[in-house]
């Protein structure tokens, strides 16, 4: 099914789909009675073939509203893993590893990683795990060839930052 997801003026999160020849709208905040949206949300075909979207709603918690069958379900990823709020756009992405993973940055400035571990939804905050410097943008992330998992920021400075994920450790460096 051909997609697009919107925040509306209301908060609400809907998509436009083709439905056969014809476009149709759908409010998913509606359909699974998520709290409204204060980010833009952020569409992600998961590892395990599930589509997502994820957003930031007021309180900071990252939520994911997922298509489970036929219908959507809503998951409060931020209290599922423990992980502190959100201060920006949350991005989702399927890591090298087959691993379900949400970036986003914290109100501290750092960036933080929720990751479907099984069932369990954890965090891990990779600007302490790679010493990296403050970020001052929304991380965006990407699998570079290879297999390495790539976070990319702006930091306070103004410079462009990459963490990245060579086995099971998370380093920086600096682009520009």
């Amino acid at each position: 099914v051909n997609a697009v997801v919107y925040r509306a003026a209301d908060g609400h999160i809907h998509e436009l789909y083709l439905q056969g020849s014809t476009w149709k709208v759908g409010d998913l905040t509606q359909l699974t009675q998520a709290p409204a949206a204060v980010s833009d949300p952020a569409p992600y075909a998961r590892a395990d073939g599930v589509n997502a979207v994820v957003y930031r709603a007021a309180d900071g918690h990252v939520h994911e509203l997922y298509l489970q069958g036929s219908a959507w379900k809503v998951g409060d990823l931020t209290a599922l893993a423990g992980a502190p709020p959100a201060a920006g756009r949350p991005f989702g992405y399927a890591r090298s590893d087959n691993v379900n993973a949400v970036v986003y940055r914290g109100a501290d400035g750092h960036i933080y990683e929720l990751y479907l571990q099984g069932t369990t939804w954890k965090f891990g905050d990779l600007s302490a795990l790679s010493k990296a410097p403050a970020a001052a943008s929304d991380p965006t992330a990407y699998r570079r060839a290879g297999g390495i998992n790539t976070v990319l920021f702006i930091g306070a400075d103004g410079r462009v930052y990459e963490l990245y994920l060579k086995g099971t450790t998370w380093s920086f460096g600096e682009l520009g």
